[in-house]
């Protein structure tokens, strides 16, 4: 649902769609008065909100932020909404940066979304840990793919290590690092 409303914000923000960033907004809205009525389990894969581990609730969230960016940065987000997000924001940023899954595929969505955190908050310090932290995308980047350039931990985990690193560099180039 959260990569949905990035759509519709996206819709809203590039082509002008009023329904569609309502609805994204909404949606938005909708998470933040639910999110901290959910318990914080601390499941096989670390802890988390919505899902059974931390890296879904990182994939989450990068969409979550992505729709509130865009919104944000169209003029079309509300205050209340915004303050919501900034909850949010500040809740999972915890949850996912306290559990650093260091070389892991997984790792590479909690940096993208502690990059996304970092965008919405303007926070040079997250974006420095999230990009060049001691498992930052920098590591991934660096260290993560073999000498034929797939993921260390094999070609199962290929294509998603990517997507999280591509993600998250793609947040740090909206910051302009």
């Amino acid at each position: 649902v959260a990569e949905r409303a990035a759509h519709l914000a996206a819709l809203a923000s590039v082509g002008e769609h009023r329904a569609a960033g309502e609805r994204a907004a909404a949606l938005l809205a909708a998470y933040g008065e639910r999110y901290f009525s959910y318990p914080n389990r601390d499941n096989v894969l670390g802890p988390s909100r919505l899902f059974f581990s931390t890296y879904l609730e990182s994939l989450w969230l990068s969409n979550y932020l992505a729709a509130a960016t865009l919104l944000r940065a169209a003029g079309r987000l509300d205050d209340a909404t915004a303050k919501l997000v900034s909850q949010v924001a500040d809740e999972a940023a915890n949850l996912v940066g306290e559990f650093d899954e260091r070389s892991s595929n997984r790792q590479t969505w909690n940096d993208a979304a502690l990059a996304a955190v970092a965008v919405w908050f303007d926070d040079a310090d997250l974006m420095r840990e999230a990009v060049q932290g001691k498992s930052g995308l920098v590591v991934h980047f660096a260290e993560g793919f073999r000498p034929d350039g797939m993921w260390y931990e094999g070609e199962d985990y290929h294509l998603f290590a990517l997507r999280g690193l591509l993600t998250g560099l793609s947040w740090a180039r909206v910051a302009g690092v």
